[in-house]
């Protein structure tokens, strides 16, 4: 039976007000409640690998400790982990019921911060004390024993090396990974854009000189920097994304109404999925015709999917960081990898990008 890792926010609240949110415009106040996750997880545990609970704050719904500790209790198999904005900190700290929960049953938990400056970081995320509940949360995870992970959503400004080299000070202090999502465009209200491929490599090599690289998990950026083995873009191939109202999409990013696979209500919804003709389409996606004489079209295929989609509306463009587009070589780079003893629910779930401060020891 096939497995899938399943992104899922069972809130479309947050206490947050980012620009940059890319589920912000489909987060609709229809929340379904938490029975129908349950009935959800009976019909199809047997589909799920592991979860990570965003989209929205989960943390604010009383309900979602229930859920968890439901999922933890009746399925303990299925991999919980959380990625939060700090709030779960406030949630826990006096309540040793929730508290224990989270003990019992998150694996590892990931940590927004985007600048390592409090003051960048609330103005970034719209919101005062995000940048003390997040530390206080790191410091937290790091007192349980429980992995966290500083995440980051980059832009050129908080790509830079001053500030990089804060979010590393931080992720050494309290034994955290580093994780890089590089923004994407799927809010039409945000003003911000992509990072430019040129950050990306200075980024990179800034990284690879003082800290250690662990996963490039993104199809492109693992074919033209590396010689580690494929990534498949894992877009409905592996990982699913649902959102507060229950429908499923084949992305994290890909979320737009002609995306949409099923609604968790059909008892076979994942049983199902690889039938699904939107799938297949993504699926059986044909090499661009300028891949086709590329040396690391085979490890590329094309590149990321939701990068395709989200630029050009199309499979058959290539990625848009394609080295060859910014007329450069394909293999710019070969960076040493170091992953042992890595794994997370994040790696192979979506494009993304792990790092390690040097210094600590840190073991998954």
């Amino acid at each position: 039976m096939k497995m899938y890792s399943v992104g899922l926010g069972v809130t479309s609240h947050c206490n947050m007000n980012c620009s940059f949110c890319y589920s912000k415009d489909k987060r609709d106040n229809s929340d379904i409640a938490i029975g129908e996750w349950k009935t959800f997880f009976d019909n199809n545990n047997q589909s799920i690998k592991d979860i990570n609970f965003g989209t929205g704050e989960n943390t604010l719904l009383e309900e979602w400790f229930d859920l968890v500790n439901y999922i933890n209790r009746e399925y303990p198999i299925i991999k919980q982990a959380l990625t939060t904005n700090g709030t779960l900190i406030t949630k826990i700290k006096n309540d040793p019921l929730k508290e224990e929960v989270i003990n019992r049953a998150i694996s590892e938990i990931d940590v927004s911060i985007d600048y390592g400056d409090e003051k960048l970081h609330d103005l970034f995320r719209g919101c005062k004390n995000a940048f003390q509940n997040a530390i206080a949360t790191l410091e937290y995870c790091h007192e349980n024993m429980i992995q966290p992970t500083v995440v980051i959503m980059g832009i050129d400004n908080n790509l830079q090396p001053d500030n990089i080299k804060k979010i590393f000070d931080i992720a050494r202090k309290y034994e955290a990974f580093v994780r890089i999502n590089f923004f994407r465009p799927v809010n039409s209200q945000c003003d911000l854009s992509p990072p430019k491929f040129q950050t990306i490599l200075d980024l990179l090599d800034y990284i690879s000189g003082n800290e250690i690289i662990v996963s490039l998990s993104d199809p492109l950026f693992n074919a033209i920097f590396t010689n580690s083995k494929k990534y498949e873009d894992p877009s409905s191939w592996s990982s699913i994304r649902i959102l507060p109202n229950g429908f499923i999409f084949p992305s994290t990013y890909l979320i737009s109404d002609n995306f949409k696979l099923c609604h968790i209500s059909d008892p076979d919804a994942l049983r199902n999925l690889s039938e699904n003709e939107i799938i297949k389409t993504i699926i059986k996606k044909k090499l661009p015709k300028e891949c086709t004489s590329c040396s690391e079209a085979n490890r590329c295929n094309g590149g990321t999917i939701d990068r395709r989609y989200l630029w050009y509306n199309s499979l058959s463009e290539r990625d848009p960081y394609c080295p060859i587009r910014q007329n450069k070589p394909v293999q710019l780079r070969s960076y040493k990898i170091n992953n042992s003893g890595f794994s997370s629910v994040h790696d192979g779930y979506l494009p993304t990008l792990f790092f390690k401060p040097k210094g600590k020891n840190i073991v998954s």
